[in-house]
């Protein structure tokens, strides 16, 4: 790890994973955007509360509520977005950790946990674990990492920048002025 989630070892490195996260957003948008009748913004009451997960075995129903919240939270980052990055951390496991010690579905550090965190579900106790708390973590970390890549200048777009801040902590990425080139 290097700051942020757990840094993925990976053939083809950083790029291909932010890249990759990039078009798997993008196909679960469609997704989104195919399960919702009519046009508009995704609502996800009815376009997937009353049937369940967008795409079978991808996206549990518990993750919903918390995916659709933290992906309103700033502009530049989407529920799709979110629910992608949580497929890749952890394939939606809330009981995982990294060999280097980052935990729950958005596969959070200590530290990292220790600065997001929060009891957003109301059980009386906040944990990386917890799907809602570690959601909304997510979406609040990543909105913080997409308004620093917005203001950085560096090439790339602000959501694969915030992508990499993620992954590899916001200090790799200012240390190459982009997205890290890591294994």
């Amino acid at each position: 790890d290097r700051g942020g989630a757990c840094v993925k070892k990976r053939p083809g490195g950083s790029v291909s994973t932010v890249l990759g996260m990039v078009l798997l957003t993008a196909v679960l948008g469609l997704a989104v955007l195919a399960g919702s009748p009519g046009a508009g913004p995704w609502d996800p009451t009815s376009a997937m509360a009353s049937r369940g997960p967008v795409i079978a075995g991808k996206i549990p129903v518990e993750y919903v509520p918390w995916v659709a919240k933290a992906g309103g939270l700033c502009p530049q980052i989407s529920a799709a977005l979110l629910a992608a990055q949580l497929w890749v951390e952890s394939g939606f496991d809330r009981t995982a950790t990294s060999r280097a010690g980052a935990q729950g579905p958005a596969q959070l550090m200590p530290t990292t946990w220790a600065a997001w965190g929060r009891d957003e579900d109301g059980n009386g106790s906040a944990s990386p674990r917890d799907i809602g708390d570690a959601v909304m973590a997510q979406g609040r970390l990543m909105c913080s990492l997409a308004a620093s890549a917005a203001g950085s200048g560096y090439p790339g777009g602000v959501v694969p920048l915030a992508l990499a801040g993620y992954n590899a902590g916001w200090g790799a990425v200012s240390k190459y002025a982009g997205i890290p080139p890591y294994q």
